[in-house]
C-alpha cells in the first residue's frame, strides 16, 4: 500500500506539474498575441498622425514631437515607440542620443516595403513584442516607419501572475467537484441503503431466486 501510494503522489505531482506548464504556455501565448495586437493598433493611430508625417517629411523640431510620443509611451504602457525615417534612421526613441541613428532588430525594411506586421526580435532595449507600420505621406509614399514596442522580461511577470491565477481558480474548482461528488456519492448510498454494486447485485439475485421459487 506505502509503494502504490508513492506512485500516486508522483502520478498527481506530475499531472499537477504538466498542468501547470499547459496554464503557463496558453497564457503566455494569449498574452503575447493581445500584446502584439495592442502595439500594432498603437502603432497604426501614430502612423496617421499629420505630426509625424510632416516630422518625417520636414525634420525641424524633433524635440516637441519626441516629448508628445514620450507622454502617448506613457499612456498606452509601451516600453517604447520609435519613429525611423525612410532609411530607418530614428527620429523618435525614448533615449534621446539614439535619435538619427540606425533602428536595430533587423524587422524594420517589410515596414518600409508597405507591410504591417506583428513581430519579435532583439533591439537596443532588449528583445521585445513589436507592431511595425509604414508610414504614408499625401502622395501615396511611405516616408518611415513606426515601431510600438513592449518588452518581454516586462511581460514575464504579468505571465506569471495570470497563470497563478488560473492554476488557483482550477484547482478551487478541482476541490469543489470532488466534495461535489462526495455528497452526491453519498446520497446515492443513502438511497440505497449503504450497499455496494457487487451486495445489490447479490441481493437481486437473491431477490429474483425468491421470486422463482414462489411461483413454483
Amino acid at each position: 500500500r506505502s509503494r502504490r501510494q508513492r506512485q500516486m503522489c508522483i502520478r498527481d505531482r506530475l499531472q499537477a506539474l504538466l498542468f501547470g506548464a499547459l496554464v503557463y504556455q496558453l497564457t503566455a501565448q494569449s498574452l503575447h498575441n493581445h500584446i502584439g495586437d495592442k502595439a500594432l493598433a498603437v502603432a497604426s493611430s501614430i502612423a496617421t498622425r499629420a505630426d509625424i508625417i510632416n516630422a518625417l517629411e520636414i525634420p525641424s523640431d524633433l524635440t516637441t514631437i519626441n516629448m508628445q510620443i514620450e507622454n502617448l509611451r506613457q499612456v498606452v504602457g509601451a516600453d517604447f515607440i520609435v519613429v525611423g525615417d525612410e532609411n530607418a534612421l530614428r527620429i523618435v526613441h525614448p533615449d534621446e542620443d539614439k535619435i538619427g541613428k540606425k533602428m536595430v532588430g533587423g524587422d524594420s525594411q517589410a515596414a518600409l516595403k508597405g507591410e504591417r506586421y506583428i513581430s519579435v526580435a532583439h533591439g537596443s532595449l532588449g528583445e521585445s513584442i513589436r507592431g511595425k507600420v509604414p508610414v504614408y505621406a499625401g502622395n501615396n509614399e511611405i516616408v518611415g516607419v513606426v515601431s510600438v514596442g513592449f518588452l518581454v522580461q516586462s511581460i514575464d511577470p504579468l505571465i506569471l501572475s495570470r497563470s497563478s491565477e488560473i492554476l488557483i481558480w482550477g484547482l478551487i474548482l478541482v476541490g469543489l467537484s470532488i466534495l461535489a461528488a462526495i455528497y452526491i456519492g453519498q446520497r446515492v448510498r443513502n438511497a440505497i441503503f449503504g450497499l455496494q454494486p457487487d451486495e445489490i447485485a447479490v441481493s437481486y439475485t437473491h431477490l429474483r431466486a425468491h421470486e422463482t421459487s414462489l411461483h413454483l
